[in-house]
This record gives structure tokens, C-alpha cells and sequence, in this order.
């Protein structure tokens, strides 16, 4: 029988801890004296929760110690037990991965499984993008999202899209919108890369006519309602919101409505 301990903290518990009752005793392994013996345990957790909070009970990261319950005698009616100090072992640490580190290895797994034309592998790296940038870290959603659009095959727009977010923030605007257009080429009606790209050639300080515009919204098989329609003309309907918030473009000069600022 065993037990798993928080290190130099008496008063803590650790998630690791097996569940056991008393069976008779019969779990004890003779020792004779000069012996030595390795156990080799695979230990699971939590093993236990707050039934009111729904949490897990006890610590699952930190330094921890094996403690056996050790004695100097076979015997189920005498209690002989030996010096805590045999039954401890070393300290060893727990660490947990991220949630960065759990997505990457679930969405390199499925890509690697020869998943990677179905919509869950690209929406796997979506969230592994996302994390990234929630993190503030564009070094590794530049790696991260360059290896997604390289994996997943059929070409996602939401992955391009993504991308071509991180190539903005990253102060790489042509590249940004290379991956925008990338975005468009693999879903002709992917709205949003049609807004994207507009908003990065006004950034870039390129003249967006009407014509730019009518062929976006032709493309994403928008039919504007003109001078001339009737009262039976409908307008497209919304366009469920995307998983990934789409990155306002100030245009330089001006205010975010586009007029000159004094």
C-alpha cells in the first residue's frame, strides 16, 4: 500500500493519492533484511472530487513523494510499524502541459492519423492558433499557423484567414494579404476574407473602387439590393460568426469610419 504526499507540506493533499480500504492486510510484500526491490507505479488523477464545487480535491502540480506503509513485523494483530523515514522516496515534480501543448499534440495527431482533410483537424489548429494569440505569443502562432495551412488538406479560409491575422500583427502586411487571397481562393464565399482584404488594401493605401468591392461581393455570392428593387427584395441573410473575431484596420490618416482627422 502507498500513498502519494505533497512535499514539505504536511497540511496538503495530493490529487494523486490512491483510493484504498483495509483488506485483511494482505497487500503486504515480505522484505527480507538485505533485499531490495523497485515498484514501478503509474499513478492517475484527480481521484477525487468536491461534490458541491465539482473540483478536483488536492493538489495535481508540485513536488510530491512516494510514502509506503511500511512494518517490522507480518502480523494483522500487532501494529509495528517502521520509521517514516524508511517508507519515503525521493521527490520528484508534476507539470502539467498548457492547453497551447495538449491542442498542438491533439491536432498533430489527427493530422498525422490522415485526418487532416476533415473540418475537426482544421478546427483543432484554429484553437491553437487562437490560444497563441490570446497568449500574446506571435512567434509561436507564426510557427503554428504556418504548419496548420501546410497540414490541412483541403485548404481551410478560416485557417488562411487566421494566418493572415498573425502575418499582420507580426508587421508583415503583403504576406498578410497573400494569405487573405489564399483564404478566398479555397472558399470563394468565405465572406470575411473579401472584408479582410479590403481592409489591409486601405491600410496599404491602395484605391478600393466600386468595383473592387462588387466583384467581392459577387464573389461571396452577395446580391446587393439596388435603386430599382422592389419591396419583395431580400437581403442575404447574416453569416454565422466565425470562431475568430475579425481584426479591425485603422486606415492611416483617418478615424476607423474613414474621415480625415484634423
Amino acid at each position: 500500500m502507498y500513498h502519494i504526499v505533497v512535499d514539505g507540506e504536511p497540511d496538503e493533499d495530493a490529487a494523486w493519492t490512491p483510493t484504498w480500504a483495509c483488506a485483511a492486510f494482505r497487500w503486504h510484500e515480505p522484505l527480507a533484511p538485505g533485499d531490495a526491490r523497485t515498484d514501478t507505479f503509474r499513478i492517475d488523477g484527480p481521484t477525487g472530487w468536491d461534490g458541491r464545487t465539482g473540483q478536483p480535491i488536492g493538489l495535481l502540480e508540485g513536488r510530491f513523494r512516494l510514502e509506503y506503509d511500511l512494518r517490522t513485523c507480518w502480523s494483522t494483530a500487532t501494529h509495528c510499524p517502521a520509521p517514516d523515514s524508511l517508507g519515503i522516496s525521493n521527490a520528484f515534480e508534476v507539470r502539467l502541459p498548457s492547453d497551447t501543448a495538449r491542442l498542438r499534440r491533439a491536432a498533430e495527431a489527427a493530422s498525422a492519423s490522415g485526418a487532416g482533410s476533415d473540418s475537426v483537424t482544421a478546427s483543432l489548429y484554429r484553437r491553437l492558433v487562437q490560444a497563441d494569440l490570446d497568449r500574446g505569443d506571435l512567434e509561436a502562432a507564426d510557427r503554428d499557423s504556418r504548419g496548420a495551412v501546410a497540414a490541412v488538406e483541403p485548404s481551410d479560409a478560416r485557417l488562411w484567414a487566421l494566418r493572415a491575422v498573425v502575418l499582420h500583427r507580426r508587421g508583415r502586411p503583403a504576406e498578410a494579404l497573400a494569405a487573405v487571397d489564399s483564404a478566398i481562393a479555397a472558399d470563394s464565399s468565405y465572406r470575411e476574407g473579401y472584408l479582410r482584404r479590403g481592409l489591409l488594401q486601405i491600410e496599404a493605401g491602395r484605391e478600393v473602387g466600386s468595383a473592387a468591392c462588387g466583384a467581392g461581393i459577387e464573389g461571396a455570392g452577395v446580391q446587393a439590393a439596388g435603386p430599382g428593387a422592389g419591396r419583395g427584395a431580400r437581403s442575404p441573410a447574416p453569416e454565422p460568426a466565425s470562431d475568430v473575431s475579425a481584426e479591425t484596420v485603422r486606415p492611416r490618416g483617418g478615424d476607423r469610419t474613414g474621415r480625415r482627422s484634423g
